[in-house]
This record gives structure tokens, sequence and C-alpha cells, in this order.
């Protein structure tokens, strides 16, 4: 085995030479519908990833990291995880499953999503080329309330606003938007790089516009380490909308029997709101490759409410009204219909991914197009085509489905995929011999949810108590709002305008959602929530302070032994030292105001007094408390583990309330808020015993370093109103926050103190030094990490910069107290239009010299390592197959010359050109023989593999062969000294339960 691990090793230092890491701990720890224009989400496939556009998930927000990891892609140079997860904030009553189930995201590829505001950017008179805005104020006021773009932004000639676009691909996650009119024209194509709003890891992020018969957009993204993710396969939805005047009855709540919905027209009428990941290209120019297949899927109908009642009347000379009217109503019914796209195949140089659908009830397609898909198997294959892994999903579904599905007509369809919630019940896993190896099984809180257009939610979305409608309501989506007001009489008296509950249910807010997973060893772990709550409470219509919802946070996670004893607990308290809560909520629902009607042009005529309610907040409801809507200054978490109290951690965060972007008392629906941009970022840590003794701190600092903005505007005309237009600018900002200084305290069982300071590039946003101050009673050391990047170097590393490789280090120096105690430096050559390493130099710390202590020669135009010179002249040659992805042949004291030359052409051809589906397979045995035959100076050992598997055997120089077998579940289970029937040297057993 440690032969083994001896090789791999050495192996490591050419093969993944140019995949440069970065530790986040410690190098950088980092839709409401309006009535005219409705905010277009992304289908449920990139909601859910989405949401994790908007994670990290933690203590800060209270929800767990739920995660079944499925396997790994592997390149030369590049990993890629593939992982379902989960995020355990709750369901919300309109939320619809993705494919693989309520609440889960498959993590395979990626995805950038857009939410449209006010019109497609990129589309006739959108933001990005369209005219630019009008000038504003200091206090984004207009500056002249006159001009003709403001009337042309309200009739939607023109784009005011920018869109927002999120990432998600590759663990990592933010999101972007687009100043205007910086195009840069390159032949057919017009390209625009993003503005990165969260700026915690450097990317280039850059937007392609071209002519197909239409103008396409594509995206291509760069990160530091010259991998490239290019995004191009697209996503429609098209609008559906209806306007009523009176509150619709159940018979307009359905697309079959009001055949009277309008598309939604022009740009907004056939949107384009997510687009996947097709191709990733690794530094050494390896490839990922992603395919889709198309479905046609509906949302169902939602409601969007908007009514005015009259409060008081006031006379004039000059009647606009005769009587005013008691009431304004206007009711706007919308549904969706969606091109999703659905991952079907994965390619690499080593294997491929493929992942197959069966039907499924709870999402509605149209009657002459195949039925919704949910995931039913993923498997992967090597290149051989031999099955490595096979992983089968289980599915339910909470909520009743109406009628025989293969016969149901249309009404029963839409009946079953309103009420119907996609569940997956469970992961199986098979071996090559289709025999169940393992399992893992999800239970969930399977009380029912209301249909999904149910007005049974509270402010966020989330299932909670209310009654049905009644005639007497005045508002049926909104809620109810009491008021004091001076009547036309001039008396004040108390109003009461009926509308629903919104707040938020402490057992309903937890239907649906995973209470437990039980794992292949037999081993439990469950979940319990509790509301999120917060000290920064509001009053609701009835004058009611609400102090906690918005979604759920984790209480109390229990881990239970294959035997169901407990072995560990993990309670979670969201509290600070006074008892008070430290959750911030980040925006404050708001659903009513006030508004005067009459005749704008004559303030002497006959006005009403109104009170609108709406049924949506025309505040926006944000998530920006790491995508959810509360976010916790302080959490303590104490763990319990056998029995035995471990103590308590409290973690301390950033943690501020969105801004109201100088908006004050103007209405304007949905006019964006300002996140805080550092929320979320620690503060400080702190360990305890179970005695309250301070065991160990650690102390964070970070600043704002950079903060940039572009403008966005919005203008509002309020129902019959006499108020002029309302119009207001606002700012979208982009920041980077660094982490400049963390201290470490360690108090037993001495006082140990480590002071950390950071300092960056701002080139890539890395750590350009890292200076640790270490100081135990009386000693103390320093200690300093020096890093210098390709820009840096200026235009000596310009190749390096121009491949985006700007976060390889080319040279890395470390002191201590002062003195030079290493050094190392990076050569790099082209090969195969990418840039590797050549020559690795250390530095002579006594003569403050370089020497070369690896050279490294590569084959093109494949780019393997094929000879390495170490400082001693030992010469090692590489001879790559299976594809040419795995060394076979590793030759020391010999040049590659000398080793074709003894080999010859037609064998060296055949061992580097088997692709590894021939059957015809090199006999890499006897080639190793030769060698040590011809050249017996030298030293040969030989290696087959199973590509994605494992080593099968590697024959070390003296031509003793050790061989690795591997069960019908592909793990290592035996290791022999000859194939078949040799000493048995060491044997393996997975004991797995079954459920």
């Amino acid at each position: 085995m440690k032969r083994i691990l001896n090789f791999f090793i050495l192996l490591h230092v050419f093969w993944t030479s140019a995949s440069y890491g970065q530790s986040s701990e410690d190098d950088n720890d980092q839709y409401v519908v309006r009535n005219a224009s409705p905010i277009v989400p992304a289908s449920p496939n990139a909601s859910s990833l989405g949401i994790y556009g908007n994670i990290p998930v933690g203590h800060y927000t209270g929800i767990p990291e739920i995660k079944i990891p499925l396997y790994e892609i592997e390149t030369r140079d590049f990993t890629l995880p593939i992982t379902l997860s989960y995020h355990a904030s709750g369901i919300k009553v309109a939320q619809e499953a993705s494919s693989a189930g309520l609440g889960w995201a498959l993590i395979a590829g990626g995805c950038i999503a857009r939410e449209i505001r006010h019109m497609d950017d990129f589309g006739s008179g959108g933001y990005y080329s369209g005219p630019s805005l009008p000038e504003c104020t200091e206090s984004n006021d207009a500056s002249n309330p006159e001009d003709i773009r403001y009337p042309n932004y309200l009739n939607k000639t023109f784009d005011s606003e920018p869109d927002i676009f999120t990432y998600n691909f590759n663990n990592m996650s933010g999101r972007f938007f687009f100043e205007q009119n910086k195009d840069r024209e390159t032949g057919p194509e017009y390209r625009a790089e993003a503005i990165i709003a969260n700026k915690n890891t450097w990317l280039k992020i850059v937007c392609h516009r071209y002519y197909e018969g239409g103008y396409f957009i594509r995206f291509e993204v760069f990160d530091a380490y010259g991998n490239t993710y290019l995004f191009k396969s697209r996503e429609h939805t098209r609008p559906y909308i209806r306007n009523l005047t009176e509150f619709p009855g159940e018979e307009h709540m359905n697309r079959y029997d009001q055949q009277d919905f309008d598309p939604v027209e022009g740009n907004d009428g056939n949107a384009t709101t997510a687009w996947y990941l097709d191709e990733i290209i690794t530094t050494k120019k390896d490839t990922i490759r992603f395919e889709y297949e198309t479905e046609k899927l509906f949302s169902s109908v939602g409601v969007n409410e908007t009514v005015g009642q009259i409060m008081a009347v006031h006379s004039g000379p000059r009647p606009f009204f005769s009587t005013p009217p008691p009431s304004f109503k206007h009711y706007n019914l919308t549904y969706l219909e969606r091109d999703q796209l659905l991952l079907k195949k994965i390619t690499f140089n080593r294997g491929e991914i493929d992942i197959s659908y069966t039907d499924r009830v709870d999402i509605a397609a149209a009657d002459w197009e195949p039925k919704a898909k949910k995931i039913d198997r993923l498997t992967v294959k090597n290149i051989s085509g031999d099955r490595v892994l096979d992983v089968r999903f289980g599915h339910s579904y909470l909520g009743t489905v109406v009628g025989n599905p293969e016969h149901a007509d249309h009404r029963e369809r839409e009946q079953t995929a309103l009420n119907c919630r996609l569940l997956l019940d469970k992961i199986s896993i098979f071996r090559n011999n289709g025999e169940l190896d393992r399992n893992y099984v999800f239970s969930y809180n399977r009380n029912p949810l209301p249909p999904k257009n149910s007005s049974s939610t509270d402010h966020w979305g989330y299932y909670n108590v209310n009654s049905k409608s009644t005639s007497d309501q005045t508002f049926h989506y909104a809620p109810s709002y009491y008021r004091t007001y001076r009547n036309s009489e001039g008396q004040i008296q108390t109003g009461i305008w009926k509308g629903i509950n919104k707040n938020s249910c402490s057992d309903r807010s937890q239907y649906g959602v995973l209470t437990s997973i039980k794992f292949p060893t037999g081993a439990e772990t469950h979940f319990e929530y509790e509301l999120n709550d917060f000290s920064n409470g509001f009053k609701d219509s009835a004058d009611s302070l609400i102090r906690s919802g918005g979604g759920l946070r984790i209480k109390t996670i229990c881990d239970l032994s294959d035997k169901g004893d407990t072995i560990s607990v993990r309670t979670f308290a969201y509290t600070d030292e006074t008892g008070k809560s430290s959750g911030t909520l980040m925006s404050v629902p708001e659903y009513h105001y006030k508004v005067t009607a009459g005749d704008a042009s004559d303030a002497s005529a006959v006005w009403g007094s109104y009170i609108y309610g709406t049924s949506h907040s025309y505040r926006p409801i944000t998530g920006s408390a790491a995508g959810m809507h509360v976010g916790y200054s302080v959490v303590t978490e104490r763990n319990i583990t056998n029995g035995v109290d471990n103590g308590y951690v409290t973690y301390r965060f950033e943690n501020h309330a969105d801004g109201n972007n100088g908006l004050e008392d103007l209405i304007i629906p949905d006019f964006p808020t300002i996140p805080a941009l550092d929320n979320g970022l620690p503060k400080e840590i702190k360990y305890y015993d179970n005695q309250n003794n301070l065991v160990k701190a650690i102390v964070f600092s970070h600043h704002q370093v950079e903060q940039t903005s572009i403008k966005g505007v919005m203008c509002h005309s309020l129902c019959r109103s006499n108020s002029p237009l309302n119009i207001k600018f606002y700012d979208l900002y982009s920041e980077r926050w660094e982490m400049y200084e963390k201290t470490e305290y360690q108090y037993f069982p001495d006082k140990v103190a480590i002071k950390t300071e950071y300092d960056y590039n701002d080139g890539n946003w890395l750590p350009k030094e890292v200076s640790r101050s270490v100081i135990s009673g009386n000693s103390e050391g320093h200690y300093l990490t020096r890093f210098t990047y390709p820009t840096d170097l200026g235009g000596q590393m310009k190749y390096l910069v121009d491949a985006n490789m700007i976060g390889v280090p080319v040279e890395v120096t470390e002191y201590k107290n002062g003195n030079i105690v290493s050094g190392s430096k990076t050569e790099f050559t082209q090969v195969n239009y990418s840039y590797q390493p050549r020559v690795y130099y250390k530095l002579n710390t006594s003569s403050g010299d370089y020497y070369t202590q690896i050279t490294m020669n590569y084959n093109h135009p494949y780019g393997n390592v094929y000879q390495l010179m170490r400082s001693d002249g030992v010469q090692t040659t590489y001879l790559w197959s299976y594809n040419r992805q795995y060394p076979v042949l590793e030759i020391k004291n010999a040049s590659y010359q000398q080793v074709y030359d003894a080999l010859g052409r037609s064998a060296v051809n055949a061992i580097e050109n088997y692709d590894g589906k021939s059957s015809d397979v090199p006999d890499f045995q006897a080639y190793g023989a030769l060698l040590r035959s011809r050249l017996p100076n030298s030293r040969v050992s030989v290696y087959t593999y199973k590509p994605l598997v494992g080593c099968t055997s590697i024959t070390d120089p003296s031509g003793r062969t050790t061989y690795y077998k591997y069960d019908s579940a592909n793990r290592l289970s035996e290791i022999r000294d000859d194939q078949d029937t040799g000493n048995l040297l060491q044997k393996f057993e997975y004991h797995l339960k079954n459920n």
C-alpha cells in the first residue's frame, strides 16, 4: 500500500500540477407580480439551483447543509462533484419540486438564472443598449420629472432597470448585472463583461450577443486558474395573463374552462430565464460536456390582487365624480408556460454519466406534449463502457392524485398538479450484477399542503392558518387593515377592512419538510425545526407585533446508531447574552397604502380617499441573509455525544437589515432595497467546555476595499390618483470585502495567541502576503508567506494573464523571524493552447540563488508529462494509455528517446493510442519486461487500470506484480500477489444495511 501511495504522490506533482486551490478558512473566509409587468421566475429546476446561487448556508441562517455526494468527475486537472442537496428552509405553498424532488437539487452542471426587471435587458429597447437614463440628484430623485423618457418607461417603450442574474456552478455562486452600453464588438458578436455583486471569488463573466435569425446570448465564465465555463443552452418562459375587475371564483383558476388568457406580448412574451452549463474547458484543455432535453410545462394559475376601498369623500364645485365609486378592483391572473431543460448526459475524457427520467404528475404539461419528468436513474460508465455507478431514485407524492394518471382528463391532471408534490423517498445504489448495494432513505413531515395557488400563506409564502374567503371581505388575498382616520364629516373613526391572515404558523410551516435520513450503515439523522424569529419585529394589520416567520431554522440534529441508540445531539440557540433574539428580518412586508383619487388638473374637484391593499407586499420581501429572509448575529451550538456534554460553540456574524434605497414613503411597488453585502461574514467564534470555561476563541476582522454601483429608475402611477408620477432612482452595488486579520486564542493548557494578517492582490483577490505571529508565554515567532502572481510581473507573464491563470502563484517565499527559510519558483511552457509548469526551482537559502529542482517535458497535443528530470540528473519517462488518461509505464533512468528506441514505434503507438474501449488491449506487462531486458540500467514499473474504478495491478522494477480486485460495487476487495490464486495480502469487507 505504501508503494501505491508513493507512486500517486509523485504522480500528483505533474498530473494535477496546474490545478491550484484556495483554502476558504486560511486564505479568505468567504418574484410579486406587478399588475402590468409580471416578474418572470425561473423554472423549478433553475429555481432550485438558484436557491444555491444565494448561499453559503450555515449557522448564520440556521440552515443545515444536507448533501448526498453521488460521484466526482475527475479529469487530469479538474474535479467536479455530483451532489444531491436539500435546502431545509421550509416548503412554500407555491413551490414546485425539481425533477429530483421537493426541496432537492441535483448539483451536477450549473446554471445562470435571470430575474427580468421591467423588460428584457437585451431585447428591443432593453436596459443594456437602450437610451441612457435621465439625470438624477444625489438623493436619487429625478432632476427633470417632465423628461419624456419617464412616460416611455411607464408604457414599456424602453427599459429602465437592470436585470439580476444569479450563477451557481462548481461550488461558486453569486449575483451579477450589466452596466449600460458597455459593448465591445468582436467580429459578428458583441460582448459585455458583467459586474459581480459579491466579489468573494475572482471570476470574469462575459456575455456574448450574436445574430442567428434573431439575437441570442451565451455566457462565458473564466476563473482565476485558467478554467472556462460555457453557458449557451437556454430555458424560455412565456407568461399568460387575464385581467378581472371582480374577485375570481374557482372557475377562473384553471387554464381550461376559461380560454381567455392572453399571452404577454413583446420581449416579456418569450423570455430567456436561464442559461445552462454546456461545457467546461479545463486548464489542460480537457473537456466536460453537458447535454439536455426539453420539456414543456405549465404553472398553476396565480392571482395578484389590488383593491382600493373608499375611506372618505370630499366635495367641490366642479365634480370629477358625481359620486366617487366605493372601490376599485383589479385581479390579475397569470400562469407560465416553460420550456424547461433536463440534464441527460455528461461526457468527459474518462467516461460519461447518463441520467434517465420517468413521468411525473405533480406538474402540468400540455395535452399534446409528453408528461413532465422526474429523475429515475443516474449511471456512470467508463471509456470501456463498463458501468461503475448505478444510482436509482425512488419517489412518491405528498397530496392526492386525482383519477388514474394514465387515463386522466385535463381537469383531473390539473387538480393533481395543484395538490401534489414530488417527494424523493430514497436513493438506491446498485452493483454491476444488478443487486442492491445500499440505500439512503428519506422521511418527511407528510401532513398535506394546500393547493399551490392557495391564499393560505404567510408573508413569505409558507403554509399558515387561514379561513375561506367570505362575501364581506374587502380583500381576498391581502391582509386585513385597521386604521383610525377622519371621515368626510371630519369625524375620527376606526375602519376595518377585512382580509386574510398572513401570520406564520409554527406547525404548518413544517409540512412537507425533510425530517430524517437513514444511511446505508443503518444510522439515522433526525432534524427538528422551528420558525425563525427576529428582534426587529413589525406590526401587522391588526396592530400586533410580529417577531417570527420567514421560514424555518434548525433546532436540533440527532444522530442515531443502527440499533437506535442516540450517538449525538446538537442543539442550536439564536439568542444573544440578554436572551433576546439575535435574528434580523431583512425586509418588512407592506400591503396597504393611501391614495387620493380625483381630477389631477383641478384641486377643487370632488375627490375621495382610498385605502389600497395588495396580495403581494409592495415592498420587496428579500433574501439578503445568504438567501434567507432572516439572519442571525449570534448562534450557539451545543453538542452532546454518547451522553457526554462536550460544551458549546458561539458564533457571531455581521448581520444588517436591508436599506430602503431612499424611497421613504413614496409608493413604487417592487422598488428594490439595498442588501448589506457583508452579511454573514464571521466576526467571532468562541469554544467553551461543559463548565462554561472559554477554551478557544477566533476573532475575524473584515473591511470593504471596493464598492461600485450602477443605477436603475422606477416610475409608477397610482391608480386614479391626483398625484404626479412617482419617480425614483436606485443603486445596485458591487462590493469586495476582505478578511485582513484573524486572531486565534488558545487558553488551555497554556495561553497561545496566533495572529494572522492578510494582504491581498487586487488582480485576483487572493492573498499576496500571509503573516502569522505566534505568542506563547514569553516566546514569540513571526512567520511570513509571500505569493507572487502573474499580474505582479507585468509583460513577462502576460501570456498567463491572457490565459486567465492569474490565481496561479509563480513564486512563493517563506520567512521566519525575518529570515528567508524557503522559496520556490515555477516556469511555464505552452502545451496544446494551454500553459503548464515546465520547471520547478528551489531556493538555496544559503546563497540566495534558485536551482532547478524538476524539469518536465510534455507530449503534444495531449499535454501529458512524458519526461521528467530531477536535480540529480535522473530522468524518468512515462508512457500514457487508456485514451491517454493514465500512465502505464514508468521508466526511471531512461530518456523518452531511449524508451522509444527500445520499444519501437509500433509498440509505443499501440500503448499511447489504446482508447480503453477496444478488446485488443496492449500487453503492458510484456512491454515492461522488454524494457527491463533492453534497458538494464533502468527501473521499470507497470500499471494497469479499470478506468474510473482504480488501479488493477502494479509491477515493480523487479518484475513482482501486486493485483487489486474490486467487488461488484467497484470497491477494493482484495490485494494479492498473483492475479487469482496468489497469496491474499489484504482483504476488505463492507458492512451495510439495506432498508
